[in-house]
């Protein structure tokens, strides 16, 4: 398959960047691209081209990115459109993106993994039941969504990543606060210097202490030798300190004093030193809660949710949960022409996620080991069982609802169907909306060779 490619950029070096990055795909695809620094060339060569896919800066000399895209998307065309920025856009870009006048955003410095995987899934996608592995929403470093309240946090990540005051990340286990944290980091004035990240609840007391502000040769049993501690070695960047709530009571005293006086001293040492860091923590743990059962210090709770940000959890935000599958499914490699059946999409949505985006990933890991890749689609009987949870009291009226039509169908409804696509198993799992397994296991019931 042959297409196009447009990138627009005023800066020449990024133009080299992005056709020397996308040089694999175009030889491997059969693309042909076209670049231009200037807006009106660009509508030109829209309009003669009608490229596929449209990668466009945000910031263009006397014009936005979005709004060349909006011109663009006057004429008629069909392309996709991304919008690469390094700079906080977001009420536009948000504003545009709901529109449908950009399909993905691509922060700076783009991942370039992402970038081209989602490159050659755009070119080598063929629809299958109308349900293509297609990702489109607001990539933000690493965080995939459609959902106004995350569009939101991406924005008041931007906002927050270079106020230089402790930033605290509230959220359920596995909604995404260290990839928040990184994001943070990477739109912030330090994103060429360190991003330091340490689980609270990995360390004992003694080690979490020396963990942080290092250790002098001797101060304990093993510490054979001087070694530097987090703080000092997240220095001009940013330090992540996970699962703060964790924290010893004594720990939570000397970090307190540390973040009054901008200084530490290692275990077992007598100099102090001082730091610059971007301090960022998180729990799964409400900070509140830990104060109130006397686990957390309250003076402490004031230092670090300086700037608060909360990272709502995935069942409350059901609109993303296909499209971050699909995500994933592309990231781990599977072929694009596999599909999902509408009934998988309606389990999905419906289960509750205890596990938030961490547990759809293992979901999406786990259907692409198990799946037969030679399929069109994905369907439920693929599913692990504690997702499927028939048996589940609330879920077994669904769940019937969902297996009736195939269940009702008898040998000879069943022979039919296969006879009018002529065998084809495939077809006929198509037309039912079910993954050839499922209808496979369905013949074996009845004993429909």
């Amino acid at each position: 398959m042959t297409g196009t490619i447009l990138l627009i950029d005023d800066d020449p070096a990024i133009l080299r960047a992005l056709k020397r990055l996308l040089r694999p795909s175009v030889e491997k695809l059969g693309l042909e691209i076209f670049s231009t620094s200037e807006a009106q060339e660009a509508l030109q060569l829209a309009q003669q081209e009608e490229p596929e896919l449209i990668i466009c800066d945000q910031r263009m000399p006397g014009i936005l990115g979005t709004e060349l895209l909006r011109k663009i998307s006057d004429l008629g065309l069909s392309a996709q459109h991304y919008i690469v920025s390094g700079y906080a856009d977001f009420d536009q870009i948000t504003e545009a993106f709901n529109q449908g006048v950009i399909h993905q955003f691509i922060a700076k410095p783009w991942d370039e993994r992402q970038l081209l995987h989602s490159i050659d899934q755009l070119f080598n996608i063929q629809k299958m039941d109308g349900q293509p592995l297609n990702s489109d929403g607001v990539l933000f470093h690493g965080m995939l969504s459609q959902d106004p309240k995350m569009l939101e946090m991406f924005q008041q990540l931007t906002r927050l990543s270079n106020a230089n005051a402790p930033i605290n990340l509230s959220g359920e286990t596995g909604t995404g606060k260290e990839l928040a944290a990184q994001a943070i980091h990477l739109e912030s004035h330090r994103r060429d210097k360190s991003f330091v990240a340490v689980n609270c609840a990995n360390f004992t007391d003694q080690m979490m202490e020396a963990e942080l502000f290092g250790h002098k040769k001797g101060a304990f049993t093993g510490a054979v030798e001087d070694r530097i501690g987090l703080l000092q070695e997240a220095d001009g960047g940013t330090l992540f300190l996970d699962e703060v709530t964790t924290l010893p009571l004594a720990l939570q005293a000397k970090l307190l004093r540390v973040l009054q006086e901008r200084r530490f001293r290692p275990v077992g040492g007598n100099h102090e030193y001082s730091f610059d860091v971007q301090l960022i923590s998180a729990s799964s743990q409400s900070i509140q809660d830990a104060v109130a059962s006397g686990a957390f210090r309250p003076d402490l709770q004031y230092r670090l949710e300086v700037l608060p940000v909360h990272i709502p959890p995935l069942r409350q935000r059901p609109v993303d949960i296909i499209p971050l599958l699909r995500f994933f499914l592309n990231q781990l490699m599977l072929p694009e022409e596999i599909g999902l059946t509408e009934r998988l999409q309606s389990q999905l949505k419906g289960y509750s996620w205890p596990g938030n985006v961490r547990q759809l990933y293992n979901v999406a890991q786990y259907l692409a080991a198990m799946c037969d890749r030679r399929e069109t689609l994905i369907d439920i009987d693929l599913l692990p069982q504690h997702i499927i949870c028939i048996d589940c009291p609330e879920r077994q009226e669904e769940s019937a609802d969902r297996l009736k039509p195939l269940q009702q169908l008898d040998v000879t409804e069943l022979q039919q169907l296969l006879d009018k696509h002529q065998g084809n198993r495939t077809a006929t799992a198509e037309s039912l909306g079910i993954s050839r397994m499922t209808l496979w296991r369905r013949m074996k019931e009845l004993a429909v060779n």
